[in-house]
């Protein structure tokens, strides 16, 4: 627990809890179980295993709740002195989907995926899941061990303060994607849902809380430290960092006419190639000035696309 609090995952505090509980478990006897040495063969075999009844079973509910639905009895009127007549639709039965069928929804699209941290115990679980829906994944990460070095691209360690720079490094060297989507290795995809959104559209969380935006010219909305990023006040100072019209997009969303940070979620989101470019350069820019994730990610979609042509994925 200490390499954990270490990498800042969890507190110090958290690590002396964790000890006292162990030791009051001891107190009273409690027989810890056997710990089995983590095996990647045997690790395959069980993600492998377990993930075709995933599968069904995501399949069974949607199936369940369509049939549920064509049953519902719909009474109508067949006219004055007519009884009511029940109508039930015939049920439509519809095959279970292959992994292959998301796999070509998703097969020129970019999956780029970030490790905030050295800690790459995950990477295999992430690809048996994952690569079976998109064919092309591009893993950056920090402090890449050697054996992982043909697999991970390496970044300097900032802990994910600044990994927006991923998604510009991947659209700079694979420019001919049709999307780009960004997720963090700590966060789970719903790839049945993002199946049926629209990809020609970014897919982002609008940050639509008044608490989110912060007129430069005003104190905080809150105590988030973030805020207070001088380089940030830099950022804007500088006249290249946007053009005339993502500062307009910008004024229009905030509703401020100077100068206001968007803070946002990051832990997923799509960008279209369609403009995929023009976000790479605008991060190109803020990294700069080591904008902080939260609030140049968000800041950099609404300069180059109005939310109201976003699909508002809700990422948390």
């Amino acid at each position: 627990m200490e390499e954990m609090a270490k990498h800042e995952f969890i507190g110090l505090e958290d690590v002396d809890l964790a000890k006292r509980w162990v030791r009051d478990l001891q107190s009273v006897g409690y027989v810890f179980p056997k710990v089995k040495r983590y095996s990647p063969k045997t690790h395959a075999a069980l993600v492998a295993k377990h993930e075709e009844p995933r599968l069904h079973s995501q399949t069974d509910r949607r199936v369940s709740n369509e049939a549920l639905r064509q049953c519902q009895v719909e009474e109508t009127e067949q006219g004055s002195g007519t009884a009511a007549v029940a109508k039930v639709p015939r049920i439509q039965i519809t095959p279970t989907p292959k992994k292959d069928l998301y796999s070509t929804v998703f097969k020129n699209t970019l999956l780029v995926v970030n490790f905030n941290h050295p800690d790459y115990g995950a990477l295999e679980s992430f690809l048996a899941i994952y690569k079976g829906y998109f064919p092309n994944i591009k893993i950056y990460g920090p402090k890449v061990p050697d054996h992982l070095k043909d697999i991970v691209t390496e970044i300097s360690y900032d802990k994910g303060y600044t990994s927006y720079r991923n998604i510009a490094d991947a659209i700079d060297k694979y420019p001919d994607y049709d999307g780009y989507l960004y997720t963090n290795d700590d966060t789970l995809l719903n790839v049945y849902q993002l199946a049926e959104l629209d990809q020609d559209k970014i897919w982002k969380m609008v940050p639509d809380r008044v608490e989110d935006v912060h007129d430069l010219t005003k104190a905080p909305p809150d105590s988030w430290p973030h805020w207070k990023n001088l380089r940030t006040m830099d950022m804007w100072n500088d006249p290249t960092s946007f053009t005339t019209e993502q500062r307009e997009r910008i004024a229009k969303f905030s509703n401020v006419e100077g100068q206001a940070n968007v803070r946002a979620f990051a832990d997923g989101v799509y960008v279209p190639g369609r403009v995929s470019k023009e976000l790479a350069e605008v991060l190109r820019k803020f990294l700069k000035y080591e904008v902080f994730l939260e609030v140049g990610l968000g800041l950099a979609l609404i300069a180059v696309e109005p939310t109201e042509n976003w699909v508002s994925w809700n990422e948390t």
